[in-house]
């Protein structure tokens, strides 16, 4: 299941096409990130063979950097003040890659050990607040369908 995991994994940071419109198999993670931050926009489709992407919720300062973690669900750890923006902001994902990306687009590779996988997929910002600390969007769970 890891190497199916990595080699989807990988896939995400590779690949470069998406679709319109968000599916179903997309749900977002109650309880994860920071206290009324938006969650990151999905688009398109996570099936096998079609193109899926997510773009990055709003950040707080003008000029912040946007993330996007990559990983596994079920961290929901709170990141300590100064380093989180506030209290309460939640990490869901355990991260395995992060980028330092608005959005992030890919095709699905048509590997029908895919379906069924889960990703877990965050996004936030490394605010210019003085001092810079991280403002973390809500998670999203993305599993794989046929």
């Amino acid at each position: 299941m890891i190497g199916k995991f990595l080699s989807f994994t990988a896939v995400l940071v590779a690949a470069t096409v998406f679709s319109a419109s968000a599916a179903s198999q997309v749900a977002r993670i109650p309880k994860t990130g920071c206290p009324n931050a938006a969650y990151p926009t999905p688009a398109g489709s996570p099936g096998l063979g079609k193109g899926f992407g997510v773009t990055a919720g709003p950040c707080r300062t003008r000029g912040a950097a946007r993330f996007i973690v990559i990983g596994t669900a079920g961290l929901n750890v709170a990141l300590p003040v100064p380093l989180a923006c506030g209290r309460a902001c939640i990490l869901g994902c355990r991260p395995i890659i992060v980028l330092y990306a608005t959005s992030l687009r890919v095709l699905i590779p048509r590997d029908r050990s895919l379906v069924g996988q889960k990703v877990c997929i965050q996004t936030g910002c490394i605010e210019n607040a003085s001092p810079k600390c991280i403002y973390l969007h809500g998670a999203l769970s993305v599993t794989i369908t046929p």
